[in-house]
């Protein structure tokens, strides 16, 4: 059976949130566009074929979320959400440049309120671990306790960023929490993946911010030719399970490498930490798979099993290798964009 018949053979009976990918934009320190997607020429609103080269004429402020008002092509003033993150990708090196999300506030207001929606019909939201969220929401809390008390006493720039780290955190989980049910779906059969063509790197780009200041830790070492046809949220699933996985436990230069080979996009996640003790390698993707509490490696055991089982609904895999001389590889082999339409997208 091939990866298009295996992913057709699955049913459904799960809402399913359909969502673009955000505009997104590499910026060096002089204020210059580096790099765009089609999706920001066409809200910017160029009838040029690339941004890149000119000014974007706006401050870039590290780790602060805020909204921003621009021209549209159709002369239109829109509110938008900006996102910023420090990049360390390889195309630029030695370079200062950050990843720039723009998303019009009402489309993201409306995915928002699409998921928030689908989330409140799913049964076994319970069934996740206290581990993984309740962390979570010890954290946002004690947040929000420290900005209310301080607030008097900061600067509006201090408050931003207070603010930005407490809803990259509420993100995150609700994220964590969309990807663990999807995950329990495939699992029981009632799931159909969404195979939807986007660029590797615009992906990669949209969701750095979700690591804050360690997103500059993370290489990028991804062309804008890389191509992955999965829904976008599914395939940030898998990567940053594989990400933070390495800042948690590895040791840096901790990179992101992908290549696309014929229908295939290999993906992987190195570290250069002390790797995962050969005792526990086979238990690494199962469900609940802990090291164990006095383990380097210990975790919950969800994040890798959610990677395997998304990469096996659209057809892929996952797998662990030893980096040598040290550290870990987590790989994954997903589903690529066919040539025809790989050129769409640009």
């Amino acid at each position: 059976m091939n990866a298009g018949e295996k992913r057709r053979a699955l049913p459904t009976n799960l809402i399913h949130v359909e969502r673009r990918l955000s505009e997104v934009l590499i910026v060096d320190a002089d204020g210059i566009v580096r790099y765009d997607n089609l999706a920001a020429r066409h809200l910017i609103g160029t009838d040029e074929r690339t941004l890149v080269g000119r000014p974007f004429g706006l401050p870039i402020g590290e780790d602060v979320a805020q909204v921003i008002e621009i021209v549209d092509r159709e002369g239109v003033v829109q509110s938008v959400d900006m996102r910023v993150a420090r990049y360390a990708g390889s195309d630029f090196a030695g370079a200062e440049v950050w990843a720039v999300t723009l998303r019009p506030s009402a489309t993201a207001a409306a995915d928002t309120s699409a998921v928030d929606d689908q989330l409140a019909r799913l049964d076994d939201a319970m069934s996740v671990t206290y581990h993984e969220l309740g962390n979570a929401v010890a954290g946002i809390s004690a947040g929000l306790t420290v900005l209310r008390e301080a607030w008097p006493d900061l600067e509006d720039e201090d408050r931003l960023q207070r603010v930005a780290r407490i809803e990259r955190a509420a993100t995150g989980m609700a994220l964590h929490l969309k990807s663990y049910l999807d995950a329990s779906r495939i699992e029981s059969g009632v799931f159909e993946p969404r195979p939807t063509p986007h660029k590797l790197l615009d992906l990669v780009l949209e969701h750095l911010p979700d690591l804050g200041a360690r997103a500059a830790e993370v290489e990028v070492q991804v062309s804008a030719h890389v191509t992955v046809d999965m829904d976008a949220t599914h395939c940030w699933s898998i990567l940053s399970n594989f990400i933070r996985n390495a800042l948690k436990h590895g040791a840096h230069p901790i990179t992101l490498r992908a290549a696309t080979v014929g229908p295939e996009t290999l993906v992987v996640v190195t570290d250069h930490g002390q790797g995962v003790p050969a005792a526990h390698v086979g238990r690494l993707f199962e469900r609940f798979g802990t090291t164990g509490p006095a383990e380097p490696m210990s975790s919950s055991g969800l994040g890798l099993w959610i990677a395997s089982t998304m990469a096996s609904a659209y057809g892929g895999r996952v797998w662990y290798e030893r980096n040598a001389p040290t550290g870990s590889r987590f790989c994954a082999r997903l589903p690529a964009v066919s040539p025809e339409v790989r050129d769409l997208l640009d």
